[in-house]
């Protein structure tokens, strides 16, 4: 958990810095957090896609579809 806090920190630093990243995870509280735009990926396809405002509105309903 410090580490990820840490590659969260310096990625916050860039993105301030006007530095785009694409950033991968599971943990998809901590992304939230800095990221944009938002890609969801199933089977390695992307499955739905959206600003982090639009996603944030529609979580609850996307994560009851993973958790099928």
């Amino acid at each position: 958990p410090i580490i990820a806090q840490r590659v969260y920190e310096e990625i916050r630093k860039l993105k301030e810095s006007g530095i785009g990243v694409i950033l991968v995870d599971q943990n998809i509280k901590n992304a939230l957090e800095i990221a944009d735009y938002i890609y969801v990926m199933q089977l390695g396809r992307i499955v739905e896609e959206s600003t982090v405002e639009e996603f944030k509105g529609r979580m609850d309903n996307i994560i009851k579809q993973w958790l099928k």
